[in-house]
């Protein structure tokens, strides 16, 4: 993924993203990341940051055969940025816990006036997809509402 966008540039989304609407603001930045998060990441063509990133990734991989930290993405990310610390300043500094907050429920009751709320100023929602199958069967969880409403047309 980082190779494509050091290569393309655009936008990668994370397979567990939900979207509820398009927001422009988040794909027409030279480089946007949700609190170096890497399940969303705008970036224009040959990035320094992404090509620092990649290179520090490429470098532990050349040592290591196993990941020993979940998020050494997330700290590569950090690594690069002290190297670019005016691209960091560049970009929007937005919270990626608010994007979270949906994923909290997928597996309760679903409540209406909760769900509009959440998604209201909020359109973009990074979801946990783990442990979701044996959960699934309830036909009034949250996550069943947005399954049908939005993947059974």
């Amino acid at each position: 993924m980082v190779n494509l966008l050091i290569k393309y540039g655009g936008t990668w989304i994370d397979a567990s993203v939900f979207m509820t609407k398009y927001e422009e603001r988040f794909f027409r930045k030279d480089l946007f990341f949700f609190n170096l998060s890497s399940w969303f990441i705008t970036s224009e063509k040959g990035s320094p940051v992404l090509k620092t990133t990649r290179d520090l990734l490429y470098e532990y991989w050349r040592r290591e055969n196993y990941l020993c930290y979940y998020f050494l993405f997330h700290e590569s990310f950090s690594i690069a940025f002290d190297r670019y610390k005016e691209d960091y300043y560049d970009m929007p500094d937005i919270s990626n816990r608010p994007e979270h907050y949906l994923q909290d429920y997928l597996m309760k009751k679903m409540n209406i006036d909760k769900y509009l709320n959440l998604v209201k100023n909020i359109s973009i929602h990074k979801l946990n997809i783990k442990f979701i199958s044996k959960h699934f069967k309830s036909k009034n969880s949250f996550l069943y509402y947005i399954i049908d409403k939005y993947l059974r047309k």
